[in-house]
């Protein structure tokens, strides 16, 4: 037994010295659970566990797909201040939140598919008349689907075909290389 296992039980010292931490954790526990309901950072606390959640799922996936790094690495740029921030607000604040975090949640949004090359908008060139988009290498195609599944499943949809349906009801405003075009459609067994 160490001095300070014997020190808690009381065999060594005053039982006082226990009770005074023990009644300034409570107090600690207290303060913290009325500073998260007072600030409204329980909304913070919502969307970590929500991050949370989506890269389990997207890491499943990967693993899956053989991508075991990528599945770590997943989406770490929610983490940062300049993502974290917006999006918390934006998915689990108040109304008033989210017209504040309005402009910052787009820089939010842009920031993400720029640090993330498993986003098909990080592989578009933009120049002053020309919008092209560029061939996405097969890791982060295959990493861009294992997301959209995460994503899916974070909100409840585990039926395969759901991928499938949102992809049709969204490939329009995809700007996508051909070849991952059909490389993502030849995945989800659409056939042209």
């Amino acid at each position: 037994m160490t001095l300070v296992d014997a020190t808690w039980k009381g065999e060594i010292g005053n039982s006082d010295w226990q009770e005074r931490v023990i009644a300034k954790t409570d107090a600690a526990v207290v303060w913290t659970k009325g500073y998260i309901k007072k600030t409204n950072a329980n909304k913070y606390v919502k969307y970590l566990k929500y991050v949370l959640k989506h890269k389990w799922y997207v890491f499943v996936e990967c693993c899956n797909r053989g991508l075991i790094w990528q599945g770590i690495i997943h989406d770490w740029s929610k983490f940062m201040p300049c993502e974290f921030i917006p999006y918390a607000n934006n998915f689990f604040g108040t109304a008033e939140d989210k017209k504040k975090y309005r402009l910052k949640m787009k820089s939010a949004w842009l920031h993400h598919q720029n640090y993330n090359p498993h986003h098909w908008q990080h592989w578009i060139e933009y120049n002053k008349n020309l919008c092209r988009p560029h061939p996405m290498p097969p890791r982060y195609a295959k990493e861009m689907l294992a997301d959209w599944v995460g994503a899916g499943k974070v909100q409840g949809n585990t039926h395969p075909d759901e991928v499938r349906e949102w992809y049709l009801n969204n490939k329009d405003d995809m700007l996508l290389y051909s070849g991952t075009r059909a490389w993502i459609e030849s995945e989800l067994n659409i056939n042209n």
